[in-house]
């Protein structure tokens, strides 16, 4: 079977079909906890703002507001990688058993709370050494040619940029597959695994443009919905590439001079 992004999203719908309460409320949850986080941050704001506007000077009122504000970010970036990962973690598992799921599942995903937590900065850490590195070589571009126009380089980093999003996207998925994994595993497994289909995992994602539209019109509710199904849609190519590449591997293991699936096909291409 050829990579086909109808037909893992036809699965993901066949997966969630008859269960999606339990979907929808793992989303909910998500975002409960999420809202408890940034709470403090508001309650702040409304405090130091409104009760004390009169009595207060700008400065005072700008010191406090970026404390909490950078206090909030912190606690966010333990808080929504683990979140992430017991939510991804949780509708998966629709795709791993027919049976009836319940919440709980998602409780039993934050026990990987750790391997999430590392899996997911290590994703963040490596995208922006991307952009740090292509930040400077523009600067230094910019400054030996006297140009002032970035416009194309930004355009050229966006693409480059977008393109390892794409090669490191399959990281959570496997690690939800096998929480054994080591944390800087799962983005070398996916470089290989997404090699040959970046053009089409970048389809699969633009293909749910309709639905993120649609979710904005219902001010964000319909996202709860959309949410596990683009999840289990992912996490059913991830394993369709997981299979074909270490079919391939293991088709040259066992016959190094036989040609792979991927100049097959090309050959059958020429000889039409």
């Amino acid at each position: 079977m050829d990579f086909n992004r109808k037909e893992f999203k036809k699965a993901a719908l066949s997966q969630l079909d008859g269960r999606w309460t339990p979907a929808v409320l793992s989303g909910l949850l998500f975002l409960v906890i999420y809202f408890l986080c940034i709470i403090p941050l508001f309650v702040t704001l409304i405090g130091f703002g409104v009760g004390n506007i009169e009595n207060a000077g700008e400065d005072y009122l700008i010191s406090h507001f970026l404390t909490f504000y950078l206090i909030t970010l912190a606690i966010l970036a333990f808080v929504v990688p683990i979140l992430m990962t017991a939510y991804v973690y949780s509708i998966c598992e629709f795709q791993k058993t027919s049976e009836k799921i319940t919440l709980s599942v998602f409780f039993k995903g934050l026990s990987h709370w750790a391997k999430g937590l590392g899996t997911i900065w290590y994703f963040i850490y490596r995208i922006l050494l991307w952009e740090l590195l292509f930040s400077i070589i523009g600067v230094v571009a910019i400054i030996l040619a006297k140009e002032p126009g970035t416009i194309i380089w930004e355009i050229i980093t966006a693409i480059f940029i977008i393109r390892k999003s794409l090669q490191y996207s399959l990281n959570i998925y496997l690690l939800v597959e096998n929480p054994q994994i080591k944390v800087t595993e799962t983005l070398s497994k996916s470089i290989d695994y997404t090699e040959t289909h970046l053009m089409d995992l970048f389809k699969l994602r633009l293909s749910f443009l309709g639905w993120y539209l649609l979710s904005l019109l219902t001010i964000g509710i319909g996202a709860l919905w959309l949410a596990p199904y683009y999840v289990l849609t992912n996490y059913n190519a991830a394993l369709y590439l997981k299979n074909e590449t270490e079919e391939a591997l293991k088709l040259k293991a066992n016959n190094p001079a036989a040609p792979q699936p991927e100049v097959l096909k090309a050959e059958e291409k020429t000889d039409e």
